[in-house]
């Protein structure tokens, strides 16, 4: 029996014993059908299909114990039945994405997680243990699926959690086993937030990961051990005069070790890794302007690596996925290019209209750099393009068109239904070999009941 059969046995036990030995336990059911398809035009990329499609039905089964509003016991269970394309776009809008390498239809079980309530008799303490999602508003301290045991701290002035993970399996009936290089590592995850005057936060956070990779593995080609520190301050609502600020500011920084690996196990070469990020998002809300609702400047800086893995980089349950102030998870320049937080300088204008009660226009404009021109902006971009000598990687420009159903009530329960256009336009830069320029359509669907 595969690892994946085992973990839905032992689940259904789980849930037959819990359900018939708990008197009082509540039940309740959500569900969501998301349809994403996607048309564009890669001149530059001949070997590339210009169409993407992507089906994904979700549920979301939570068992509570006892009810009311403090229960004891919760357990939640996030499955899912999935179809995509075998030749997925840069990146897609959705809110959470499989890291099995996998085409065509498959089912994931996303999420199982018991959590106890009320630790220690306190209500602002939770513990909980199995596959859980780290995310937040940027993707690139933490966006992946974890086994992992973790402590939670929420109450009206401080929130936060402390975690330790690892990822054993995919629980995915296509591809169960995780690639190499995301195998054999352990992770500590924290971090705290605390609340110093109303609409306003100030916190801490840490990543640590210890790679313990045997040698002779192929496709892990290298490990690395380390820790990246951070401090986050954001705000909203933040009045002075006709002022309406909103602000998320991050300050990280990386230390540690790369161990390069070759075919006959680990090189000699180890990189000290010290690197550091800036980043920040700065808004605006117009409250009485019937053009533009809100403007926002993103801006993102790392340092001047002198090579691979010596400043700050990614690791392999980071991404860069960006959903402040949006229903919808974009990347950080957008929906066009997968971009990683090495070696890169970017700075974006964003602005917002309302066009309605229930649709808004969003337009974007986005400048990518490197900071070494020396060192790959496959690093930062992926593999997509072929590379120059210059310093410009593009520009991007995008318009969303959002419209969202007016929720309809169905048996005590809520309908919606929401649609995301996107149209973004990629111009390469002296990055970039000569005359690159791609553009891409998409199309989201959202029913959830």
């Amino acid at each position: 029996m595969s690892n994946l059969r085992i973990c839905f046995v032992a689940l259904v036990a789980l849930l037959s014993v819990y359900s018939s030995g708990v008197t009082g336990a509540e039940f309740h059911y959500d569900q969501r059908l998301a349809l994403e398809s996607a048309l564009a035009d890669y001149d530059t990329q001949t070997e590339r299909s210009d169409t993407s499609f992507q089906a994904k039905y979700e549920g979301f089964a939570r068992w509570r114990h006892p009810t009311g509003q403090w229960p004891d016991w919760t357990l939640f269970l996030r499955p899912w039945l999935a179809y995509r394309s075998d030749d997925p776009l840069p990146f897609l809008n959705n809110d959470a994405e499989t890291s099995a390498q996998v085409d065509g239809a498959y089912a994931e079980l996303w999420e199982f997680v018991l959590t106890r309530h009320n630790v220690w008799g306190n209500p602002a303490l939770s513990l909980s243990l199995g596959r859980q999602q780290f995310s937040g508003d940027y993707g690139f301290w933490w966006d992946d699926s974890l086994e992992s045991l973790k402590l939670d701290l929420s109450d009206t002035r401080n929130k936060g959690f402390l975690a330790v993970a690892s990822r054993q399996f995919l629980y995915n009936t296509d591809d169960n086993d995780p690639v190499p290089s995301q195998a054999d590592i352990v992770y500590v995850l924290g971090e705290y937030h605390y609340n110093w005057v109303p609409y306003q936060w100030a916190g801490l956070r840490l990543l640590g990961q210890r790679d313990h990779s045997p040698a002779n593995e192929r496709g892990d080609d290298g490990d690395f051990a380390g820790a990246t520190v951070g401090l986050q301050l954001e705000g909203e609502r933040v009045h002075a005069g006709p002022i309406n600020l909103d602000y998320h500011i991050q300050l990280a920084a990386v230390r540690g070790e790369f161990r390069n690996m070759n075919t006959l196990g680990f090189s000699d070469q180890r990189i000290d890794t010290r690197g550091w990020l800036a980043f920040t998002e700065l808004g605006h809300s117009f409250q009485t302007s019937f053009v533009i609702d809100r403007l926002a400047l993103r801006l993102a800086l790392t340092d001047r690596p002198d090579t691979p893995f010596s400043g700050f980089f990614q690791s392999t349950v980071q991404s860069s996925r960006a959903s402040r102030f949006s229903d919808y998870n974009l990347g950080l320049s957008g929906a066009f290019l997968n971009v990683r937080m090495t070696n890169l300088m970017l700075a974006g204008l964003m602005s917002q209209h309302a066009l309605s009660h229930r649709s808004q226009m969003r337009l974007s404009v986005y400048d990518l750099r490197r900071r070494n021109s020396e060192l790959a902006a496959s690093q930062t971009i992926g593999l997509d393009y072929p590379e120059s000598n210059g310093n410009h990687i593009g520009s991007i420009v995008e318009a969303q068109y959002i419209w969202a159903m007016f929720p309809y009530a169905i048996n005590d329960e809520h309908l919606t239904f929401d649609v995301l256009a996107t149209v973004s336009h990629f111009e390469g830069g002296n990055a970039l070999q000569q005359g690159i320029s791609d553009y891409q359509l998409s199309i989201d669907l959202n029913l959830r009941y």
